[in-house]
């Protein structure tokens, strides 16, 4: 039991919030998610490639996968290049903010910004 919760407390340590990440997934894997909202469970088989992007505001994400297989005298190569750029972006938040200033008579976002 020890060993269970050492290895939860690990696992949890190590899978911290990631910006900026790619990663690929090359093999038959199965996910398996709930959404509590809809209270409806989602399974999803996999059996080949899976990408996966995950950026930040303001940044760029270039991700370059090559595999080659050969399997009875027939080689097959398989290239995938992702890429990903995001600009600003504007939470519902930030414009109840600018709307909070402008109400008082702040100088807005835009114009300090300027």
């Amino acid at each position: 039991m020890k060993r269970i919760l050492a290895a939860t407390a690990v696992a949890i340590l190590l899978t911290s919030c990631g910006h900026n990440l790619g990663t690929v997934v090359h093999g038959k894997f199965i996910n398996i998610g709930y959404d509590p909202e809809i209270n409806k469970v989602g399974i999803q088989y996999v059996d080949g490639i899976m990408m996966t992007g995950v950026n930040k505001e303001l940044s760029k994400n270039k991700l370059k996968f090559i595999d080659s297989v050969e399997k009875d005298g027939i080689k097959t190569t398989t290239e995938i290049d992702y890429a990903n750029e995001n600009g600003a972006q504007v939470t519902g938040y930030q414009v109840d903010l600018e709307k909070a200033r402008q109400a008082n008579g702040g100088p807005s976002q835009s114009a300090t910004a300027e």
